[in-house]
């Protein structure tokens, strides 16, 4: 066939999106925001196609955008009114029997200035819930300590997945969520026992996010099929969660964090900025995990000190900082008491870093690493003693590694440097004669 007839046969004048199927026209609209989505009412054969989106995401940042009005915006006082009369035609339009999400986010509109918003929030709430949503996401970027959330929410049978943001949850008479499999609460305020009774009505739930809840204390639940936790909290928690695998704790200013019972952990992963009270206790707790990561500066809050050091069980360790501080020392105290460890990922975020040197040659004399495989080190200059002290450590230690990867910074490379660098690195011996060295891009 020749390209004049392939042209014909592309350009013949038809209208192939019409041609398609409402279902795949409906799925098509739930990709725009929703003020696009009805604005193709104008198009014949969309006409109200939009009436049966599956999803609905009412955005107060997105709708009051200058372009989606003449005069470029709309006047404050105006604005409130103005989003609560398309969110109730909106609403009474939609002609889906079930919703798949409903989103609300109040970002920039203060919903607490209208008396009747509250009774209009709820309603809209209700709405999503009798429509039997499987995801409901409710933020405001003004916290609002009011009762805004009707308690219908919490006996809902369809939710999979519950976020609220900026809210406030009172006492519940009952909490029924069956289907419920990941529940995110940040910035709210609520009571241990509200949480706790609310925790332990979701029994399918998976993933529990929890960041600056307000009054919370003490974290006590045994729900067998909760699996991952991510918390961040800046005053001191009890956590008592035997059945957890997954751990993310975000420490936002320092906290003291003790744990009682997580007996079914295998994968940590830990944040921090300002520090963290009894750290080392802490970390006690954690090493019988398989994964741990630090992030921040929770690895440099560390106290190396290798008679007091205890032996680890971990399979995967992860370090990622910005190495404000000589890190050497403390890598080998680690590694040598982490016999079962078989991938060691450090990162370095700050260009130019060093990562410290270190005169201790017990600390850098070779220790058997018998599980070993796989080193990634990223984002350290070149040239830079300490690296090549750990990289030696490493490869004389090691008996089983297969492969070694250094990723150097960016951060004014010079040719002449790096070159010396590799050939210093590559005249290590191997304790593993499987070991491939990977500088940048060049295999060794």
């Amino acid at each position: 066939m020749d390209s004049t007839t392939m042209d014909s046969n592309t350009n013949d004048g038809r209208d192939r999106l019409s041609e398609l199927p409402d279902e795949i026209l409906v799925h098509i609209l739930s990709f725009l925001p929703i003020l696009d989505a009805i604005r193709t009412v104008l198009i014949r054969r969309l006409d109200n196609l939009w009436t049966l989106l599956p999803s609905l995401n009412f955005n107060d940042t997105e709708y009051f955008k200058p372009e989606n009005w003449h005069t470029g915006e709309i006047d404050y006082g105006e604005e409130i009114p103005h989003f609560a009369r398309f969110m109730r035609n909106v609403l009474m339009f939609h002609k889906r029997v079930s919703i798949d999400k409903f989103l609300l986010h109040f970002c920039n509109i203060d919903m607490r200035e209208d008396e009747s918003s509250i009774t209009d929030i709820k309603s809209w709430i209700r709405f999503a819930i009798d429509r039997k949503v499987k995801e409901l996401n409710v933020h405001f970027g003004y916290i609002v300590f009011d009762s805004i959330l009707p308690c219908c929410i919490f006996t809902s049978q369809f939710l999979v997945k519950l976020e609220l943001l900026g809210c406030k949850i009172e006492q519940l008479s009952q909490v029924q969520m069956r289907s419920l499999k990941i529940l995110s609460l940040k910035y709210v305020e609520v009571e241990n026992k509200v949480l706790n009774k609310i925790i332990s009505g979701c029994s399918s739930l998976q993933v529990l996010a929890l960041a600056e809840i307000y009054e919370l204390e003490k974290l006590r639940f045994s729900v067998p099929s909760i699996e991952k936790l991510y918390i961040t909290f800046d005053s001191d928690l009890l956590l008592d969660c035997p059945n957890l695998k997954i751990l993310n704790i975000l420490f936002s200013s320092m906290p003291r964090l003790q744990v009682v019972d997580v007996s079914s952990l295998r994968e940590v992963s830990i944040w921090s900025c300002d520090g963290i009270d009894e750290i080392d206790e802490l970390f006690k707790r954690f090493c019988n995990v398989e994964v741990i990561k630090f992030y921040d500066e929770s690895f440099q809050q560390l106290i190396f000190q290798e008679q007091y050091f205890p032996q680890t069980r971990w399979k995967r360790l992860h370090i990622e900082s910005w190495a404000k501080e000589d890190l050497l020392f403390g890598f080998c105290i680690v590694l040598r008491n982490s016999p079962h460890l078989e991938e060691l990922i450090i990162i370095c975020n700050a260009p130019g870093r060093d990562l410290g040197v270190t005169n201790d040659f017990n600390v850098l004399s070779s220790c058997v690493m018998p599980q070993l495989k796989t080193v990634i080190i990223r984002g350290y200059k070149v040239p830079c003693q300490g690296l090549l002290q750990l990289a030696e450590f490493l490869l004389k230690s090691s008996v089983n590694m297969e492969k070694m990867v250094i990723l150097p910074s960016m951060y004014e490379p010079v040719v002449a440097e790096e070159f010396k660098f590799v050939k210093q690195l590559l005249s290590f011996p191997r304790a593993s004669s499987n070991a491939r060295v990977i500088f940048g891009s060049e295999v060794y």
